[in-house]
């Protein structure tokens, strides 16, 4: 049985600091109750075969208490250390090692996760912030007014500012005709 790993290091310390700041701030905490419910059955299910004096879960519980606590205008965005997940990941591989059964008991929780994570359904984790707009997948984009602008296949931050007038249009459309009227004529 494959499993990945490496997201059930992510899914977990993602829970975990959700988890202990929406107990004090009900903003963006998750509302998904099957989301919810399959993260908490991940955690169990991970604590309760790796145990609570497992180092890697230490350090992923103290990881989980410091990005809670960092000040929120620290500009860095919580992240788990690359030497707790590498820590997590080797002793999840072990207790699969050891224990078989282990592997489909973790892939079982992990599907259910992902099933119920919006983020996740988005092909290759398609992610976005600060109310942008997100999509993953098959995806057909227009632009067909004059003035519009269409963007796929990036893989970057995109910036969308209108064309500057007699220039070329953005996506190689048109250029504008500054003899017609529009709302960028002076």
């Amino acid at each position: 049985m494959n499993v990945e790993y490496g997201l059930v290091a992510g899914y977990l310390f993602a829970w975990g600091v959700n988890r202990a700041k929406s107990a004090s701030d009900a903003v963006g905490a998750i509302t998904d109750k099957t989301l919810q419910a399959a993260l908490t059955r991940l955690e169990t299910v991970v604590r309760n075969r790796l145990g609570t004096t497992n180092e890697a879960i230490e350090d992923l519980d103290e990881e989980t208490t410091a990005a809670v606590t960092a000040p929120a205008d620290s500009g860095d965005p919580a992240a788990l250390s690359k030497g707790t997940h590498d820590a997590l990941v080797r002793s999840l591989q072990r207790a699969v090692r050891k224990t078989p059964d282990f592997a489909t008991e973790l892939a079982d929780a992990l599907t259910a996760v992902q099933a119920a994570d919006p983020a996740a359904a988005a092909t290759g984790g398609v992610t976005s912030t600060g109310g942008g707009t997100t999509a993953g997948g098959s995806v057909t984009i227009n632009a067909s007014a004059t003035g519009s602008v269409a963007v796929g296949g990036n893989t970057g931050d995109i910036t969308l500012a209108p064309p500057t007038p007699g220039t070329s249009a953005p996506s190689g459309g048109t250029p504008e005709d500054p003899h017609t009227p529009g709302p960028r004529q002076s």
